[in-house]
């Protein structure tokens, strides 16, 4: 059994792509640390979220937002530009638990126009509404 259990940051905001039979996938950028002060390590893995939760999803998966991950990890080989073999860990997400909100400028674009209307908003605006 593969299965993967991790707790890290989204290194950058989730993209989704549309495969040519129509499929939808979302794909992140997962930074798993490990370790402690000098001896700290960070392992990079791009995730893939599959189907309807990467649509559902999608829009609120941004960079520096703490998440949960459970899935099917692999290592893909791929030709680098300069002809070298490399490889990509690579995790088929299955289940993602939000576990913080994102850090720093990291909003969606729906929350920061809400906050500029709620910025310009008089604040008696409620007491002069009829209802």
């Amino acid at each position: 059994m593969n299965v993967l259990n991790a707790i890290g940051n989204i290194g950058k905001d989730c993209e989704v792509r549309h495969t040519s039979n129509g499929d939808v996938v979302a794909q992140f950028s997962f930074a798993l640390t490990s370790g402690y002060g000098d001896k700290q390590i960070t392992t990079w893995i791009n995730c893939n979220l599959w189907g309807k939760r990467a649509e559902t999803l999608a829009p609120i998966l941004l960079k520096g937002i703490k998440i949960g991950i459970t899935g099917e990890l692999t290592n893909r080989p791929y030709i680098a530009k300069d002809g070298a073999e490399k490889y990509s860990l690579e995790v088929r997400v299955n289940d993602v638990t939000l576990l913080g909100k994102p850090t720093g400028n990291s909003m969606p674009l729906e929350e920061k126009q809400r906050s500029k209307v709620d910025a310009t908003m008089p604040d008696d605006f409620e007491s002069d509404v009829p209802f």
